[in-house]
């Protein structure tokens, strides 16, 4: 549907300090019209939802988000009417903070999530709308190297473009970033990892 237009954004509750919610906005026929606001993503907290969404076929909307209260962990949630409602969330990682993440839809409607775990950044899939995911690791976790997804596209051939932000903090050395991007195939296969700018943060 090409007049449905969405947006999530935030907003601050009553409490001291005031907790941060976000809440989403539709339309179904170019802005003429608008529904909301619908309440999306996790409970209030002073740290504010860490969201993002994307639209996929049909009426389906998708998000993703991070939870800081318990129960923590990461979560998926949907709607199947393009965001005027949407479904109780599943958790795709429990556990630690992960704060970085990107989401996004391709062209058959499957829906991709790249974020990191323990083993390393995984590229979780869903070929049923959201039903259900897979999950393999693209990049396995190194010593001393923090990986944080910043962008995820999907173009009109059926591949998948990853940009990730990676910190390198060699023992007795200055610690020195750069920016990597990889690619998954048509046929799904991912690309090794490739630095396409490096800055050094410590001088």
């Amino acid at each position: 549907n090409e007049e449905r237009i969405g947006v999530a954004i935030e907003a601050r509750e009553a409490g001291v300090p005031p907790p941060v919610v976000s809440f989403f906005f539709g339309s179904g026929d170019g802005g003429k019209t608008w529904f909301g606001p619908v309440r999306i993503g996790p409970p209030p907290h002073i740290a504010g939802p860490r969201l993002q969404w994307e639209f996929g076929q049909g009426e389906f909307a998708f998000s993703v988000w991070y939870r800081f209260l318990q129960p923590r962990g990461f979560y998926f949630q949907r709607s199947t009417n393009g965001g005027a409602s949407w479904e109780d969330p599943v958790q795709l990682e429990d556990g630690s903070d992960i704060l970085d993440f990107a989401l996004a839809v391709d062209q058959n409607g499957t829906v991709n999530v790249v974020w990191p775990n323990a083993e390393g950044i995984v590229n979780s899939r869903s070929d049923d709308n959201g039903k259900s995911f897979s999950t393999e690791l693209i990049i396995p976790q190194e010593p001393d190297v923090s990986l944080q997804p910043r962008g995820l596209r999907a173009d009109s051939s059926g591949r998948l473009h990853a940009i990730l932000r990676r910190s390198i903090y060699p023992p007795g050395q200055d610690e020195y970033t750069d920016v990597i991007y990889l690619r998954r195939s048509k046929d799904g296969i991912w690309s090794n990892p490739e630095a396409i700018l490096w800055a050094n943060r410590s001088g």
